[in-house]
Protein backbone atom coordinates (compact mmCIF):
# COMPACT_ATOMS: atom_id res chain seq x y z
CA UNK A 1 0.00 0.00 0.00
CA UNK A 2 1.45 3.14 -0.91
CA UNK A 3 -1.32 5.80 0.80
CA UNK A 4 -4.37 4.70 2.61
CA UNK A 5 -7.24 6.73 1.91
CA UNK A 6 -10.55 6.69 3.40
CA UNK A 7 -12.85 5.15 1.10
CA UNK A 8 -10.18 3.27 -1.21
CA UNK A 9 -9.60 -0.09 -1.22
CA UNK A 10 -5.61 -0.72 -2.32
CA UNK A 11 -4.29 -4.21 -3.38
CA UNK A 12 -0.53 -5.34 -3.38
CA UNK A 13 0.66 -7.20 -5.89
CA UNK A 14 2.51 -10.71 -4.30
CA UNK A 15 4.18 -12.33 -7.76
CA UNK A 16 5.74 -15.04 -4.89
CA UNK A 17 1.72 -16.42 -4.32
CA UNK A 18 0.63 -15.74 -7.76
CA UNK A 19 -1.19 -12.56 -7.39
CA UNK A 20 0.12 -10.71 -9.88
CA UNK A 21 -1.38 -7.56 -11.57
CA UNK A 22 -3.30 -9.10 -14.33
CA UNK A 23 -4.83 -11.00 -11.57
CA UNK A 24 -5.62 -8.72 -9.57
CA UNK A 25 -7.11 -6.43 -12.18
CA UNK A 26 -9.57 -9.34 -12.97
CA UNK A 27 -10.34 -10.25 -9.49
CA UNK A 28 -10.94 -6.12 -9.31
CA UNK A 29 -13.67 -6.15 -11.86
CA UNK A 30 -15.67 -9.17 -10.13
CA UNK A 31 -16.33 -6.57 -7.10
CA UNK A 32 -17.90 -4.09 -10.00
CA UNK A 33 -16.01 -0.92 -8.68
CA UNK A 34 -16.87 2.50 -9.79
CA UNK A 35 -13.42 3.66 -10.68
CA UNK A 36 -10.23 1.42 -11.16
CA UNK A 37 -7.26 2.64 -10.40
CA UNK A 38 -3.89 1.40 -12.41
CA UNK A 39 -0.46 2.59 -11.07
CA UNK A 40 0.61 1.64 -14.84
CA UNK A 41 0.07 0.07 -17.57
CA UNK A 42 3.23 -1.91 -18.51
CA UNK A 43 2.12 -4.71 -21.11
CA UNK A 44 -0.54 -6.39 -23.33
CA UNK A 45 -2.47 -8.27 -20.69
CA UNK A 46 -2.51 -5.37 -18.23
CA UNK A 47 -3.55 -2.87 -21.20
CA UNK A 48 -6.09 -5.28 -22.24
CA UNK A 49 -7.92 -5.84 -18.67
CA UNK A 50 -8.18 -1.37 -18.37
CA UNK A 51 -9.70 -1.45 -21.78
CA UNK A 52 -12.34 -4.20 -20.84
CA UNK A 53 -13.28 -2.55 -17.64
CA UNK A 54 -13.27 0.63 -19.39
CA UNK A 55 -15.93 -0.94 -22.07
CA UNK A 56 -18.14 -2.20 -18.96
CA UNK A 57 -18.67 1.25 -17.71
CA UNK A 58 -16.01 1.45 -15.05
CA UNK A 59 -14.07 4.41 -15.05
CA UNK A 60 -10.19 3.79 -15.62
CA UNK A 61 -7.85 6.14 -14.15
CA UNK A 62 -3.54 4.73 -15.35
CA UNK A 63 -0.53 6.18 -16.32
CA UNK A 64 1.56 4.56 -19.54
CA UNK A 65 5.29 5.94 -20.09
CA UNK A 66 4.88 8.00 -23.79
CA UNK A 67 6.56 10.85 -24.82
CA UNK A 68 3.08 12.96 -25.43
CA UNK A 69 -0.86 12.31 -25.01
CA UNK A 70 -0.75 11.27 -29.05
CA UNK A 71 1.81 8.45 -28.44
CA UNK A 72 -0.10 7.02 -26.05
CA UNK A 73 -2.29 5.96 -28.34
CA UNK A 74 0.56 4.50 -30.34
CA UNK A 75 1.74 2.77 -27.18
CA UNK A 76 -1.32 1.12 -26.83
CA UNK A 77 -1.76 0.25 -29.99
CA UNK A 78 1.98 -1.17 -29.74
CA UNK A 79 0.84 -3.37 -27.06
CA UNK A 80 -1.74 -5.05 -29.10
CA UNK A 81 -5.13 -2.96 -28.32
CA UNK A 82 -7.34 -2.83 -31.43
CA UNK A 83 -8.03 0.53 -32.68
CA UNK A 84 -11.43 -0.10 -32.49
CA UNK A 85 -11.32 -1.14 -28.74
CA UNK A 86 -9.01 2.29 -28.06
CA UNK A 87 -11.81 4.46 -30.09
CA UNK A 88 -14.19 2.61 -27.92
CA UNK A 89 -12.56 3.10 -24.22
CA UNK A 90 -10.36 6.13 -24.36
CA UNK A 91 -11.96 9.57 -23.45
CA UNK A 92 -8.65 11.88 -21.87
CA UNK A 93 -5.17 11.79 -22.31
CA UNK A 94 -2.98 13.98 -20.01
CA UNK A 95 0.62 14.24 -20.75
CA UNK A 96 2.74 16.16 -17.93
CA UNK A 97 6.72 17.38 -17.45
CA UNK A 98 7.63 18.96 -14.67
CA UNK A 99 9.83 21.93 -14.94
CA UNK A 100 11.95 24.03 -11.95
CA UNK A 101 10.47 27.54 -11.45
CA UNK A 102 12.40 30.32 -11.62
CA UNK A 103 13.59 32.86 -8.56
CA UNK A 104 15.99 35.31 -7.59
CA UNK A 105 18.44 33.29 -7.01
CA UNK A 106 18.19 30.38 -9.77
CA UNK A 107 15.45 28.02 -9.02
CA UNK A 108 13.24 26.89 -6.46
CA UNK A 109 10.16 24.21 -6.52
CA UNK A 110 8.49 22.49 -9.97
CA UNK A 111 5.53 23.07 -11.63
CA UNK A 112 3.65 20.77 -14.54
CA UNK A 113 3.27 21.56 -17.92
CA UNK A 114 0.23 19.66 -19.25
CA UNK A 115 -1.29 18.76 -22.41
CA UNK A 116 -4.86 17.59 -22.45
CA UNK A 117 -6.14 15.63 -25.38
CA UNK A 118 -9.66 14.99 -25.17
CA UNK A 119 -11.28 12.00 -27.52
CA UNK A 120 -14.04 13.15 -28.81
CA UNK A 121 -15.65 11.86 -31.57
CA UNK A 122 -14.07 13.19 -34.24
CA UNK A 123 -10.47 11.85 -32.82
CA UNK A 124 -12.08 8.83 -31.73
CA UNK A 125 -13.05 8.23 -35.59
CA UNK A 126 -9.55 8.82 -36.59
CA UNK A 127 -8.13 6.31 -34.00
CA UNK A 128 -10.81 4.04 -35.45
CA UNK A 129 -9.39 4.85 -38.80
CA UNK A 130 -5.69 3.54 -37.74
CA UNK A 131 -4.39 7.15 -38.57
CA UNK A 132 -1.03 8.05 -37.62
CA UNK A 133 0.52 9.85 -34.39
CA UNK A 134 1.07 13.33 -37.04
CA UNK A 135 -2.48 13.00 -38.79
CA UNK A 136 -3.88 12.39 -34.96
CA UNK A 137 -2.01 15.00 -33.75
CA UNK A 138 -3.04 17.17 -36.81
CA UNK A 139 -6.52 16.49 -36.33
CA UNK A 140 -6.05 17.63 -32.19
CA UNK A 141 -4.78 20.87 -33.05
CA UNK A 142 -7.64 21.59 -35.26
CA UNK A 143 -9.71 21.13 -32.55
CA UNK A 144 -7.54 23.35 -30.21
CA UNK A 145 -4.78 20.99 -28.63
CA UNK A 146 -2.26 22.82 -27.12
CA UNK A 147 1.13 20.72 -27.41
CA UNK A 148 3.48 20.28 -24.29
CA UNK A 149 5.95 22.48 -26.46
CA UNK A 150 3.29 24.96 -27.19
CA UNK A 151 1.96 24.99 -22.86
CA UNK A 152 5.90 24.87 -22.29
CA UNK A 153 6.75 28.05 -24.00
CA UNK A 154 4.13 29.73 -22.54
CA UNK A 155 5.61 28.96 -18.62
CA UNK A 156 8.41 30.69 -20.10
CA UNK A 157 6.48 33.85 -21.68
CA UNK A 158 4.54 33.74 -18.21
CA UNK A 159 7.96 33.59 -16.16
CA UNK A 160 7.46 30.58 -14.57
CA UNK A 161 10.28 28.76 -15.94
CA UNK A 162 12.91 29.35 -18.24
CA UNK A 163 13.72 28.57 -21.99
CA UNK A 164 16.98 26.51 -20.90
CA UNK A 165 14.76 24.70 -18.33
CA UNK A 166 12.17 23.57 -21.28
CA UNK A 167 15.19 22.48 -23.31
CA UNK A 168 16.56 20.04 -20.47
CA UNK A 169 13.34 18.85 -19.99
CA UNK A 170 11.89 18.16 -23.51
CA UNK A 171 14.99 18.54 -25.56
Amino acid sequence: MEIELCGINQTSIHTAIGLDFAATLRSLLRQDPDIIMIGEIRDQETASIAIQAAQTGHLVLTTLHANCAVDAVTRLRAMGIASYHLASSLRLIIAQRLVRVVCESGYRGRTGVFEVLSVNEQLAQRILCDVSASELLSAAKEQGFIPLADAARQKVLDGITSEEEIIRVLG
